[in-house]
């Protein structure tokens, strides 16, 4: 110690500046959280052992920034969901690390700290676990480490379907396993109709013996990930199939049941790669039918988070509003059958363009901080981003694909009056667990997202924890269903 007796106080500020970056540090490389506390040990046996030594100036302004740096350092291990997260993999700093291919295995050591390392993400960072932990997700990780721990290596695809069933039995839509193969081989099968069975085997009895795989507050939104899995190459093995002998899919179209027989190549003629990261694609569409008295917005999904991106969407939104303004269009129509989520802030500037509150509102919320709740009011501020809000009528088509920011979207207008919602009953519930982390396992490099928020919405227009639709139809009938709304109430529209 007699080294450590010497540091001058700068040098004691200096040692608490460089330990204090170690949060930062772990979004750059995996950090186990007891490193901060080492550096707590550190900051506060540097600090005693040379505190006799100091002025009283340099005493107190040593104290402050060792307290600061204790407290900074002691939040970020138990309290910062960001932790080794994939936040500067997401905002374009870090290099992306692809998952492993899904056959490929890794030892039975590796593949615990996997589990591990999901399993604590979890405990942390959940609001569903903020108090104690489910007795079905702590059986579940017990049963997923006597899996493991039966077998000398696993292939990673099964290594997904062992951690999923365990994040599963939380029933959060946001809080899942997932990869990110760099390629994945998919056949289009909704071009031959609509799926009933594979290999002779109900649609229903396939998700009976699978939905333990799948992690959402409700059965269709589940059976829709089912079925896009079952035309992914890569999770075929997830339901036992030899795609080596064929696989059949059965198929309704116009009445008439098909059968299509698809091989290990059919699925290889068909590879894509995961877009890259830095590029994000059109997010919207709009058009403006005048002899129908009608403006439609398409929104193909939320997910825009650069900042450029996002002026080019508020344009388009402003310049739709515009043009509804100039063709004294009286009924507006925006689109979100097909949008899964993303930032909500897409639609908060839609309906700055609808209300003119100065803040609205649609729930309550919390947020969790380690063993610390924080409750808010789910709004945000009405910016004034037009002369005086569209008064016209305005219709939502929503299906069991409105997901996240979009089930937000739909509650936000049913809970203000801004609008009615037509087609079915959005994907996820509004009483729900939101807001979400994503962390790559550090062996097999598959990620799991964690939800940090939770929202809670209490009105009338939920029923059984659904959004209840003004005109419920079947989705792919929204879009007629409101013209012929608008017709009705404008016979002189042809």
């Amino acid at each position: 110690m007699s080294k450590i007796s010497h540091l001058k106080p700068f040098h004691t500020i200096l040692v608490c500046c460089i330990l204090s970056i170690t949060p930062f540090l772990s979004l750059l490389f995996h950090i186990p959280e007891y490193v901060d506390f080492i550096g707590i040990i550190l900051i506060a046996l540097i600090v005693i052992y040379n505190f006799k030594s100091w002025n009283k100036k340099w005493k107190i302004a040593t104290s402050v920034i060792a307290i600061s740096s204790i407290t900074w350092l002691l939040w970020g291990s138990v309290c910062w969901p960001l932790w080794n997260s994939e936040f500067l993999s997401s905002n374009l700093t870090k290099s992306f690390e692809y998952t492993n291919s899904p056959d490929h295995r890794i030892c039975k050591k590796d593949a615990i700290i996997d589990l591990e390392f999901a399993y604590k993400n979890i405990c942390k960072n959940h609001p569903a676990l903020i108090d104690s932990i489910p007795k079905s997700l702590d059986d579940a990780f017990h049963f997923a480490h006597k899996q493991i721990e039966a077998q000398d290596s696993i292939s990673v695809i099964s290594l997904y379907a062992i951690i999923q069933t365990m994040t599963a039995t939380l029933h959060d839509g946001h809080t899942m396993v997932f990869p990110r193969f760099q390629t994945f081989h998919q056949i289009n099968l909704g071009q031959y109709g609509k799926l009933l069975s594979v290999n002779n085997i109900s649609l229903d009895d396939i998700f009976e013996h699978n939905k333990h795989l799948y992690s959402s507050e409700t059965d269709d939104f589940s059976h829709f990930l089912m079925n896009n899995n079952l035309s992914i190459y890569e999770y075929l093995p997830l339901f036992n199939f030899d795609i080596n002998n064929g696989i059949i899919y059965s198929f309704i179209n116009n009445g008439d049941t098909i059968d299509k027989k698809f091989f290990k190549e059919d699925f290889f003629t068909n590879e894509y790669e995961q877009p890259n990261i830095k590029s994000q694609t059109n997010i919207s569409n709009f058009s403006i039918v005048d002899s129908l008295d009608y403006g439609y917005f398409d929104i193909h999904h939320f997910e825009c988070f650069l900042p450029g991106k996002m002026r080019l969407v508020k344009n388009d939104i402003s310049t739709f509003f515009d043009s509804v303004s100039q063709h004294n269009i009286n009924n507006v129509i925006f689109d979100v059958r097909y949008n899964t989520g993303g930032n909500p802030r897409i639609w908060y500037y839609i309906i700055n363009h609808l209300s003119d509150k100065k803040r609205i509102y649609y729930g309550k919320g919390w947020l969790r901080c380690g063993p610390f709740k924080i409750k808010y009011r789910l709004g945000f501020n009405n910016a004034k981003n037009a002369k005086q809000p569209y008064k016209g009528n305005v219709y939502l088509l929503t299906s069991t694909l409105s997901f996240s920011a979009s089930m937000e979207f739909a509650n936000c207008l049913q809970e203000n009056n801004l609008g009615k919602i037509v087609g079915l009953s959005p994907g996820n519930t509004p009483n729900c667990y939101t807001s979400i982390f994503v962390y790559c396992l550090p062996k097999s490099k598959l990620r799991i997202q964690v939800s940090n928020h939770e929202h809670i919405v209490n009105r009338p227009g939920i029923v059984n924890n659904r959004i209840v639709p003004d005109y419920e139809c079947p989705s792919e009938e929204a879009l007629k269903q409101v013209l012929n709304i608008i017709k009705e109430q404008n016979p002189s529209k042809e």
